[in-house]
């Protein structure tokens, strides 16, 4: 497909800071890991060309700070955005707690045809706090799906970016269809009644032309 014909998918990691968004970002879009990366000030954008059905798809990345005075730029960001990566620290109890905090909030806004998927990073580190089945209980609570992942060892990291990526696109797809619908659908004008009013007017006409003449 041309460039320009392309769909664009947009996601928002959203966690805490140091649950490894950056680390998971740069696992996905150029397979290798960096250690001491540097706090993400704001918002960092990664892109990549994501083979999906057989279709090329613009996937843009927006990675968030988790520091506190960024959170309002996040929330702003992600409202704007096709699907949402929620991470926390399997070792860092805090960080599970936050992001807790953060589908509540989802919860409540109520965003349409939002695809969110949860992660729980970090799994090759020793020290584990937040048991798997613990998390799951929260995904099942909202029909989220979960997987864990190790942006050091790529565990699960394109397993988890394929997940919500195809579900957006199908998404997407489902939406174009039924805005094709809707628009091929005849919407009943003001001289189009008039005309099928006038048409009716003339058979009724004729047909009492024809039932009441005398022979």
């Amino acid at each position: 497909m041309k460039k320009e014909n392309r769909m664009t998918i947009k996601i928002m990691m959203i966690g805490e800071q140091a649950v490894g968004k950056s680390s998971l970002t740069k696992r996905y879009t150029e397979q290798i890991f960096v250690t001491n990366i540097m706090g993400t000030a704001g918002l960092d954008m990664k892109q990549k060309i994501v083979n999906v059905f057989e279709e090329d798809v613009n996937v843009i990345i927006y990675d968030s700070a988790g520091h506190e005075r960024f959170r309002k730029i996040t929330e702003v960001q992600y409202k704007g955005s096709d699907g949402l990566v929620l991470i926390y620290d399997t070792t860092d109890s805090k960080s599970f707690d936050w992001i807790i905090e953060w589908i509540d909030k989802l919860k409540i806004d109520n965003i349409p045809n939002m695809q969110i998927i949860l992660l729980g990073n970090k799994i090759d580190l020793e020290g584990r706090q937040i048991n798997k089945s613990n998390a799951q209980d929260i995904a099942d609570r909202y029909n989220i799906k979960l997987l864990e992942t190790s942006a050091l060892t790529g565990e699960n990291v394109d397993a988890a970016f394929d997940h919500i990526i195809k579900n957006i696109y199908k998404n997407k797809i489902a939406l174009l269809k039924k805005d094709d619908i809707i628009n091929k659908t005849e919407i009943p004008t003001e001289n189009n009644l008039v005309n099928n009013n006038n048409i009716k007017r003339d058979k009724n006409k004729n047909n009492n032309k024809f039932c009441c003449s005398i022979l």
